[in-house]
């Protein structure tokens, strides 16, 4: 037992040095493409699981703030949003398949800006064009949830029948129906999360990260060999991987939790990439600059 957890401190006293060093060290570049072993896909892998367990302690947080407001109506800052938009919500007939409203138009619930959030069509009104542009759409017989980004681009949609969340039996649906049919699912939902979700988006991530640095590597390959021949593609891959830790480490999280901040990324990775270069000229024995 001491030695293992010897062995995780020192592991993590090591991960976190390296975090470090990639921002604010040329040498520990130069370190990384003339001594270092592998291809730093350990590394990139460990980042990878580290990112995605913080992102999905955050996710289960505000679910659990979500459940405990859709189970006991405790309103936090967080949720003003949504008890506002569903304390538009009208009165719907459900007969074990199918809603339907007394109006013969559709029903847009708003956020406090304003903004279309939900949309109530079972007979189908709204045009294709419209629809698309309503993060929650209720149809006849399903709900469609998308996630829009600020561009107005989709990026992805899922149906959801409503026996799926309110059963077989008809019923009325109120206000309290629907926030007690969404916290037993939300109940259910988020231990599948825990088990399937986050290694997935764990694997997903290390993977976009192998695919976005493919072209850099390539790059950087190219650079290397013109001005120190003696250094591998196997270095030069390892060297990219290194200098990506910390923005594959904080970019779930800041998604997720800061998504206005999502900019910060890209300055991070540039000045872990200027000290990238600046620690392959050094190793190659061509630079000027004094930068530890």
């Amino acid at each position: 037992m001491t030695t293992i957890v010897s062995n995780t401190v020192s592991f993590i006293k090591t991960l976190l040095t390296h975090l470090r060093m990639s921002l604010s060290s040329a040498s520990f570049y130069k370190d990384v493409i003339t001594s270092y072993k592998g291809y730093g896909v350990k590394y990139i892998l460990t980042l990878s699981l580290i990112g995605s367990l913080f992102s999905t302690m955050f996710f289960l947080g505000d679910v659990n703030t979500l459940q405990t407001y859709l189970e006991d109506s405790k309103i936090e800052q967080k949720i003003e949003n949504i008890d506002h938009i569903l304390t538009q919500m009208p009165t719907l007939d459900y007969d074990g398949k199918n809603i339907s409203t007394k109006k013969n138009t559709p029903i847009f619930l708003l956020d406090k800006k304003n903004k279309k959030i939900v949309a109530i069509d079972p007979n189908g009104k709204l045009k294709p064009s419209e629809s698309a542009k309503i993060p929650v759409l209720m149809t006849g017989n399903k709900i469609v949830i998308t996630l829009i980004h600020s561009d107005q681009a989709i990026r992805n949609s899922w149906p959801l029948q409503y026996t799926q969340i309110f059963g077989k039996e008809p019923q009325i649906l109120t206000q309290e129906v629907i926030k007690s049919n969404f916290a037993s699912l939300l109940e259910k939902s988020s231990s599948v999360f825990i088990y399937m979700v986050f290694p997935i988006a764990a694997i997903l991530l290390f993977i976009n990260t192998i695919l976005e640095k493919s072209f850099f590597i390539l790059v950087i390959y190219f650079i290397t060999r013109a001005i120190a021949p003696q250094f591998s593609m196997q270095a030069c891959i390892r060297t990219v991987l290194f200098a990506s830790g910390s923005a594959v480490l904080i970019q779930p999280v800041l998604l997720l939790a800061i998504p206005t901040l999502s900019w910060l990324l890209g300055i991070l990775q540039i000045w872990a990439n200027l000290l990238m270069v600046l620690g392959i000229l050094k190793a190659s024995g061509r630079s000027r600059f004094s930068l530890k």
